[in-house]
């Protein structure tokens, strides 16, 4: 094969791969924007929802499900606090009854919260200021467990 031969074998791929860059090539054009294709158009201002009646949380059970229950009321019985997950509003006061015959204290697990002694037959209130998931135990008896689920009411 001549030298000239082998410089034309050697220098066509390099010439294809030029070619072929050639299109992803891009160029910046630097000076004044152009024009805008299209106007913008006001938008209008969303319209608040008005209610004709003011939302209501339900109300507090006379006999609350020892499970599950909504409402502002924990029941501190003997055999444990009732409900075990209690719903409640934001912000409202939460009321601890000690409905045993011995006093007890409510210890939040993550909070620092304290009741402080309950004398039976007293009372302790707690109002949440946030959204929240609060889980908490007797002081004397740590296996007495439960939680409160502290919701956002809808306006």
């Amino acid at each position: 094969m001549t030298r000239f031969a082998l410089r034309t074998a050697m220098s066509l791929p390099l010439l294809l791969l030029v070619g072929c860059a050639g299109g992803a090539v891009q160029s910046t054009v630097v000076g004044t924007p152009a024009a805008p294709t299209h106007t913008a158009q006001p938008v209008a201002a969303p319209t608040p929802h008005v209610f004709t009646t003011p939302p209501q949380f339900p109300q507090e059970a006379v006999k609350p499900d020892p499970n599950f229950d909504m409402g502002y009321a924990v029941q501190i019985t003997d055999r444990g606090f009732q409900p075990q997950w209690l719903v409640s509003p934001c912000c409202e006061p939460i009321t601890f009854h000690n409905m045993t015959g011995k006093p007890v204290s409510v210890v939040f697990d993550v909070l620092p919260v304290d009741s402080g002694v309950i004398a039976p037959g007293a009372s302790w209130a707690y109002s949440p200021q946030n959204v929240e998931s609060i889980s908490y135990h007797s002081k004397t008896d740590p296996g007495m467990a439960a939680n409160v689920q502290v919701n956002q009411v809808n306006d």
